[in-house]
């Protein structure tokens, strides 16, 4: 067989591509809808050149993310090596490049999404072959994924209700120009934290505007991938531990429908902590679609009852029990408008200040209304959160020894601000 092999670098939407391959390989006719034969060179590209490859930062079905250090800079950034399918590697690099061409005017959309900065295929010998790899390499998110449960129980409610804007108004974006991303999940989104691992995340860091949606490889752009790419929409894509039900009986699927359904589950799984439909482990994963689809079945309102916030409640009951079909799902239009929505006002005629506290922001009340106890801000001039009765007569002490402000928020329900 001949060992002789072509060496081509092309360039698309602003991407540069570099590869080198054997003669007997197809890729020129593959990726035709990429490059065209006058992009040819005899450039070769060898990522060890020019980065030094670090620990992993993750790993999934089609290959490993390290973290790297470029040589040239002396700046660090995360390199996706995809050695399953390298045809999934380019599309995602295309459609990383796309989105945030798409954003390119949006300040909050360009910080939720990572930043690009090259892709490139790489020829590895492994034993007595080589295996052909795709590379991206992309912004480092210096912080902590959501699957990370030491992070999570150091949110607060407050901060949880951030998150639940912040994954609501990012797929909301997505949605608005026609991208779906099918595979939300928690350890497919990070928050962004200059200290990295270490310590634990203050109660009153900016969750909303430091989360970053990862991992772009289902993501697709229903309008032009609809011709080119329909296999890629009838397909099965996701974690089975966050697909919607039709995903798992194989119907047809609204993909912003889909996306609706996981991102209820990593909501869930964010405030809770565990899973609102939990399967064994030890079940064989030919009968996990089959038991996740059973357990979905037995989801009732209780069941995804959030103590602490009646609104994320609300929209849980919306898209895990009352839309176990897609049909009766709300969408993330109406998710974004039930998270917006303003509470009545408070009447001072009709409250009974319990008490008070100046503070640099304004007066502070605890009033009770209707059997009700709600924090209210004179600033904003509405309320801040409800009491639960648990932790009423605490949050009472907490307003007679005027302790630090932010710990009431651990202790009460936010109602929408």
């Amino acid at each position: 067989m001949s060992n002789k092999k072509i060496e081509i670098s092309f360039e698309s939407h602003g991407i540069k591509y570099c590869a080198t391959y054997p003669i007997k390989t197809n890729y020129l006719n593959t990726y035709t809808h990429i490059y065209n034969k006058s992009d040819i060179s005899q450039n070769k590209r060898d990522y060890e050149t020019d980065y030094e490859r670090g620990i992993i930062l993750g790993k999934g079905g089609y290959g490993t993310v390290y973290l790297v250090k470029d040589k040239r800079e002396n700046k660090e950034y995360a390199m996706k090596i995809i050695h399953k399918d390298v045809k999934n590697g380019i599309i995602e690099a295309e459609s990383l490049k796309n989105v945030r061409k798409t954003f390119k005017n949006d300040k909050y959309m360009l910080r939720a999404i990572p930043e690009i900065k090259e892709a490139f295929f790489y020829e590895e010998e492994e034993e007595e072959e080589k295996e052909e790899k795709f590379i991206i390499v992309m912004e480092y998110i210096k912080g902590r994924s959501y699957n990370d449960q030491e992070q999570l129980e150091a949110l607060t409610p407050l901060q949880n209700f951030q998150f639940t804007s912040a994954i609501t108004e990012i797929i909301y974006n997505f949605h608005k120009h026609n991208y779906v991303h099918r595979d939300i999940k928690p350890s497919n989104i990070m928050l962004r934290y200059e200290k990295g691992k270490e310590g634990k995340i203050p109660s009153d860091y900016d969750i909303y505007n430091n989360t970053v949606i990862i991992d772009f490889g289902f993501l697709c752009d229903v309008d032009s991938f609809e011709k080119e790419r329909k296999c890629l929409l009838t397909d099965i894509k996701g974690t089975l531990s966050t697909m919607a039900p039709e995903l798992l009986e194989k119907r047809n699927k609204d993909w912003k429908s889909v996306d609706v359904w996981a991102m209820a589950v990593t909501i869930y799984r964010v405030y809770t902590k565990k899973h609102p439909y939990e399967i064994s482990k030890d079940i064989p994963k030919e009968n996990r679609a089959e038991k996740y689809r059973m357990a979905i079945a037995s989801l009732n309102y209780s069941m995804v009852e959030i103590e602490e916030n009646e609104i994320v409640t609300n929209i849980l009951k919306a898209i895990l029990v009352d839309g176990k079909e897609p049909k009766n799902r709300i969408t993330i239009d109406q998710v974004r408008d039930m998270i917006k929505g303003k509470k009545e006002k408070p009447k001072t005629e009709a409250h009974i200040v319990i008490g008070k506290i100046n503070t640099p922001e304004g007066l502070i009340a605890l009033i009770k209304k209707n059997n009700e106890v709600f924090m209210w801000s004179q600033k904003n001039n509405d309320y801040i959160c409800t009491i639960h009765p648990s932790t009423e007569p605490e949050i009472i002490k907490w307003l007679r020894t005027r302790n630090d402000k932010e710990s009431y928020c651990r202790k009460c329900y936010l109602l929408g601000k």
